[in-house]
C-alpha cells in the first residue's frame, strides 16, 4: 500500500518530514516531481499535479492532498492576491471532479486558514503588513461586526491613501480562500473525502484567521472526521499519524511532563494561548487521550518558566538548572518507557544548554521522537505524530529503525545546530552587512550556503560521536532550499 502525497510546498518540513515519517511507519510514499511543486514565490503547477495524481493513483492507495497546492500552487501562493479567484475556483472544481471518481481507498485533504499577514518577501510588503495589522482589529473586534458594519468599516479603511488598493485586494483574497475551505467542508459532508484537516497558519496576530476558524468549527461541529487546529506545516504529519491509527485501530495514550508547571500555563508566542492548551489540542486532534500515569507514550515538554521567547534571546539569558528534568527523562528511558521530547522553551529553535546536556546523558535513538523547530505547534505536531507512528509501527513489528534514527539525527542537526546556533549567527552577519535574510540574492545565497554546509558538517561529526554513539547516518550536505535563512535542507545517508 502506498500513500500518494501532494505536499503544501517543497520545503523539507512539509515535503521531506512527512515522507520520512511514512517510511518509519512502513509505508511507501509517492510525491509529484519536485519541479511541479514550485519554489518560494514561484507557484506550483496545480493542473499538472492533478494530472499526475490521476495517472499515478491506484484504488488501494491512500491520498494525502494539500488543498493549498492543488488550488493555489502552494502555501505562499495561497496568500497571493494576484491569483485570480476564477482560476482558483476552476482548480477546486477540477479537484472535486477527481474526488467524485473515488480514486483511492482513503482520501485525506488538509488546508490552511490564511494567516493575518502576507509572506514577507520585501520591505514594501513588510510595511504594508504593519498597516494591515493596525487596521484589521477594526474589522474583527470582539464581538464581531454585522455585515453592514463590516462593509462600512471596510469603506472607511479603504479611504486611507497610504493603503491604496492593497487592503481591498487583501480582503478579497481572504474571502476567496475562506470560500474554498467551505467547499472542502462540503466535500467532507458529501463523503467525497474521508478526513479533513484545516490549520490556522500562524496566529501570532489574531484577527480574521481565528474568526474564520470559529465559523468552520461551528459548521462542522458534528463531524469528528473534520479537525480545525493551530498550525499548518505539520498537518501532513498529523494526518499520517491518523492514517496509521485508523489502519491498525490503535490509540496510544499520552502522559505529559513539563519542566515547569508555571511555564506550561504561559502563552506561546505564535499560538496566543498557553503551551498546555497547545499540547492538549494536538494530542486530542490526533485522536489520542491524555492520562496521568501508565501511558503508552510519555511526552516531556521543555518550557520557559517565564513564558516562551525567540531562540536568539537565550544567548542573553541565565542558564537554567536542567539536570533534574533531564535525569527524569533519563530514568524513563532506562526503564524502557516510550519517551518523546518537545523542546518549546524558545520559538524557532532548541534550548542550547538543555540539548547539550541531553545529548551527553541520553542516546537520542532510544527516544520515540524529538523536535524543537519553529512554532510550538510545529514542534508538537512533529513530536506527537512521530511518536504515534513509531509506537504503532513497533507494536505491529513493521518499524524501520534506520529511518527512525536518520530522522532523529536530522532533527537535532536542524532544530538544535542550525536554528539555534548557526542561523542566529548568520542572521546577525546579514544584519551587519545590510542583507535581507528573508530574501537573499543569488550570489549571497551561494556564499552563505557554502558557509552553512561547512559548519553543519563539523557539527554533525560531533553530535554523531557524543549523542548517537557513532550509529548516526553520514552527513552529506546542507543547503538553503529557498532564498532565505529560515529553513535548511539536510541530506544524510
Amino acid at each position: 500500500m502506498s500513500i500518494i502525497f501532494v505536499p503544501i510546498d517543497n520545503r523539507p518540513c512539509t515535503m521531506i518530514f512527512p515522507s520520512q515519517l511514512a517510511e518509519i511507519g512502513g509505508y511507501k510514499i509517492k510525491i509529484p516531481p519536485e519541479n511541479l511543486l514550485g519554489i518560494f514565490k514561484k507557484r506550483g503547477a496545480s493542473n499538472k499535479i492533478l494530472n499526475w495524481l490521476s495517472e499515478n493513483t491506484q484504488k488501494e492507495d491512500i491520498l494525502l492532498l494539500s488543498l493549498d497546492m492543488l488550488v493555489y500552487g502552494g502555501l505562499v501562493a495561497s496568500r497571493n492576491m494576484n491569483n485570480s479567484t476564477t482560476e482558483c475556483l476552476e482548480n477546486a472544481k477540477k479537484l472535486e471532479d477527481f474526488l467524485q471518481t473515488k480514486p483511492a481507498s482513503k482520501i485525506i485533504v488538509f488546508s490552511s486558514i490564511m494567516r493575518t499577514l502576507p509572506t514577507f518577501t520585501n520591505e514594501k510588503i513588510l510595511l504594508q503588513s504593519e498597516k494591515i495589522k493596525k487596521n484589521i482589529k477594526k474589522l474583527y473586534p470582539v464581538p464581531s461586526l454585522s455585515e453592514l458594519e463590516f462593509s462600512d468599516t471596510l469603506k472607511e479603511i479603504s479611504k486611507d491613501t497610504e493603503m491604496g488598493d492593497f487592503f481591498d485586494e487583501y480582503i478579497l483574497c481572504r474571502k476567496r480562500n475562506f470560500n474554498i475551505n467551505l467547499k472542502a467542508c462540503d466535500w467532507r459532508k458529501k463523503n467525497l473525502i474521508d478526513r479533513l484537516l484545516i490549520g490556522l497558519d500562524d496566529v501570532v496576530c489574531i484577527g480574521p484567521n481565528t474568526f474564520e476558524a470559529e465559523k468552520i468549527k461551528l459548521l462542522m461541529k458534528d463531524d469528528e472526521k473534520t479537525i480545525v487546529c493551530n498550525g499548518t506545516d505539520e498537518l501532513a504529519m498529523l494526518a499520517e499519524a491518523m492514517i496509521i491509527k485508523d489502519e491498525f485501530s490503535l490509540n496510544p495514550t499520552f502522559a505529559v511532563h513539563y519542566s515547569s508547571e508555571d511555564g506550561a500555563l504561559k502563552n506561546t508566542i505564535y499560538e496566543s494561548k498557553p503551551i498546555k492548551n497547545v499540547v492538549d489540542e494536538y494530542i486530542n486532534a490526533s485522536g489520542c487521550k491524555i492520562v496521568k500515569e501508565n501511558a503508552d507514550i510519555d511526552l516531556f515538554c521543555k518550557v520557559h518558566p517565564n513564558g516562551q521567547k525567540e531562540t536568539e534571546v537565550q544567548h542573553l539569558e541565565k542558564k537554567e538548572k536542567d539536570e533534574i528534568f533531564i535525569n527524569k527523562i533519563s530514568e524513563f528511558v532506562k526503564n524502557k518507557k516510550n519517551v518523546a521530547i518537545a523542546d518549546v522553551k524558545y520559538a524557532n529553535g532548541a534550548d542550547i544548554h538543555f540539548t547539550k546536556i541531553l545529548l551527553k546523558k541520553i542516546n537520542p535513538s532510544f527516544l520515540m521522537s524529538y523536535a524543537a523547530w519553529n512554532t510550538s505547534g510545529n514542534t508538537l505536531g512533529t513530536t506527537i505524530s512521530h511518536a504515534i507512528i513509531r509506537y504503532i509501527a513497533k507494536k505491529i513489528n513493521i518499524s524501520n529503525d534506520k529511518a527512525h534514527i536518520k530522522f532523529m539525527f536530522e532533527r537535532f542537526l536542524d532544530d538544535y545546530i542550525y536554528q539555534s546556533i548557526i542561523r542566529t549567527k548568520m542572521k546577525l552577519k546579514c544584519l551587519v552587512k545590510g542583507i535581507s535574510s528573508l530574501n537573499l540574492k543569488k550570489h549571497e545565497e551561494e556564499k552563505i550556503s557554502n558557509n552553512i554546509n561547512r559548519e553543519m558538517k563539523q557539527q554533525a561529526e560531533k553530535i554523531s560521536k557524543i549523542g548517537f554513539k557513532n550509529i548516526a547516518p553520514k552527513f552529506v550536505s546542507a543547503k538553503l532550499p529557498w532564498s532565505r535563512l529560515f529553513e535548511i535542507s539536510i541530506k544524510t545517508k
